[in-house]
């Protein structure tokens, strides 16, 4: 996606700053919901009152803690020295340091992550700078370097339809020269070589996946896609797997295994955790989704139409509450797709507030547009 485009969605907007004082003036006429004392409710007005006497607090109407702060600034940093944008930052874990004054910005994915380099941001009273480990390379022993220009054209062939392994590797890495029925055949002549003629009586019929093995393929000579052709017998849970190159195939992998049933491991702990966050917790739910649908239009620069457009998610992944240490926390999450196809706008894509439920503070702010992963 160009830049040019991106520039269009994030920078805010004229009025922009206005709808967002009036999302934090809205919030003081919100009602406390069941659960939240009254000094509370207070407390969280005057909080807000006092967030509109800087510009900062402006553009989001909540209060972020130390650690989020830093990282908003740091983010802003980099926009205007690289031109990063919010959906670029998934692609990075970001750390601060305990003075608050430094931010490194290291790339979540191994082998995308060779290419992308670490950002660092150094803070300032008045800003910021940051520099990039890849200044002024177009390579490194591993391969081709990425700057923020080239992470984009990447992603956006992602939205298009192409995945992270078509993206990144040649057609010669990608080649599939082989059928699934020759894998299945050369996957039970391997079998019968290996255990005996009749080893494969009482064996159902193949199950042949073709399936990318990118760490693999880095060790040998052979393209990235590959077959795994297996053999199942029900009654014992017995079953043959055998491992075929996708581009001339050889077989690398020929077993006998049995199916073991792994023991359910129920997450008691992690779930009283979270029941004892969901009692300590000052916030309620409802003002917590109202709070971060303010942060999220702040970080981000979403439109009101953006917001309103914002579907809550009561839980992703089970998670909600949770206990970080001693404290409460509430995870909010948000989806927004704003087409009525399939077709990407930018903005879509999963937003994630992290709150203190004893202040109302956000603690941090993600976005995933969904570009990182392969799915």
């Amino acid at each position: 996606m160009k830049r040019e485009k991106w520039k269009n969605v994030y920078v805010p907007r004229d009025g922009q700053l206005e709808v967002r004082v009036r999302f934090a003036l809205d919030a003081l006429e919100e009602k406390p919901a069941g659960g939240l004392r009254r000094k509370r409710v207070w407390v969280l007005a005057a909080a807000a009152v006092l967030a509109l006497l800087s510009v900062a607090a402006l553009a989001s109407g909540v209060f972020f803690s130390r650690q989020a702060s830093a990282k908003n600034a740091a983010a802003r940093v980099l926009q205007k020295q690289y031109g990063f944008t919010p959906e670029l930052e998934a692609f990075f874990a970001c750390e601060v340091s305990e003075d608050g004054r430094t931010v490194t910005f290291t790339p979540n994915d191994g082998a995308l992550g060779e290419r992308l380099g670490v950002y660092t941001v150094s803070l300032t009273d008045g800003g910021g700078e940051a520099s990039w480990s890849y200044d002024g390379m177009t390579e490194t022993a591993e391969g081709a370097v990425w700057d923020v220009e080239a992470l984009e054209k990447a992603v956006e062939r992602k939205h298009a339809g192409e995945e992270w392994y078509e993206i990144l590797n040649d057609a010669q890495a990608l080649a599939v020269k082989i059928t699934a029925g020759k894998a299945e055949e050369l996957a039970r002549q391997a079998v019968q070589e290996r255990y005996g003629a009749d080893a494969l009586a009482g064996f159902g019929g193949a199950n042949v996946n073709l399936y990318v093995d990118e760490e693999q393929a880095a060790a040998d000579v052979h393209g990235i896609r590959r077959y795994s052709v297996s053999f199942q017998r029900e009654e014992d849970g017995c079953y043959y797997v055998v491992g075929v190159y996708g581009d001339d195939g050889g077989v690398f992998r020929c077993d006998l295994r049995r199916e073991e049933q792994e023991p359910q491991r129920p997450a008691i702990a992690d779930a009283l955790r979270g029941e004892e966050a969901r009692e300590r917790a000052q916030v309620t739910l409802e003002e917590a989704v109202s709070l971060s649908k303010q942060a999220l239009a702040g970080r981000y620069g979403l439109t009101a139409e953006q917001v309103q457009r914002l579907e809550w998610e009561e839980t992703y992944d089970g998670v909600t509450y949770r206990m970080e240490g001693d404290t409460p926390m509430i995870s909010c999450y948000f989806w927004l797709w704003q087409g009525e196809d399939e077709t990407f706008t930018p903005g879509d894509g999963l937003y994630t507030v992290e709150m203190n439920a004893l202040t109302g503070a956000v603690d941090g702010t993600y976005y995933d547009s969904g570009a990182v992963g392969n799915g």
